[in-house]
């Protein structure tokens, strides 16, 4: 709604984090191996998460508020 130039980037970005839960999902329905997915969620997810939110969903906030203030 409000033309984020790189809006297509973002989404792939967050497409491609989707497609890796729905991966770990079913590893884990598969297996069951808590350790497994322990350390995915407290190291790949956490890492990638603080860092999203600290450039590319920072950027598009600031964005988006730009526009608000015009």
């Amino acid at each position: 709604a409000t033309h984020f130039p790189p809006y297509r980037m973002h989404k792939m970005e967050h497409d491609r984090v989707i497609a890796d839960m729905e991966l770990h999902g079913a590893n884990w329905i598969n297996g069951r191996d808590r350790n497994e997915l322990k350390n995915w969620l407290e190291n790949d997810v956490a890492t990638w998460f603080v860092n999203h939110v600290s450039t590319m969903d920072y950027v598009t906030a600031g964005f988006i508020a730009s526009r608000h203030l015009q």
